[in-house]
C-alpha cells in the first residue's frame, strides 16, 4: 500500500516538473522568437 502511494506521489511530481519544463520552453521560444 505504501509503495503505491509514493508511486503516486513521484507520478505527480514527474508530470509537474515535465509540465514546468514545457512552459519554460515555450516562454523560450517566445523570447527567442
Amino acid at each position: 500500500m505504501h509503495t503505491l502511494y509514493f508511486y503516486f506521489i513521484y507520478v505527480i511530481l514527474k508530470i509537474s516538473v515535465g509540465f514546468s519544463a514545457i512552459v519554460s520552453y515555450k516562454e523560450r521560444k517566445v523570447v527567442l522568437a
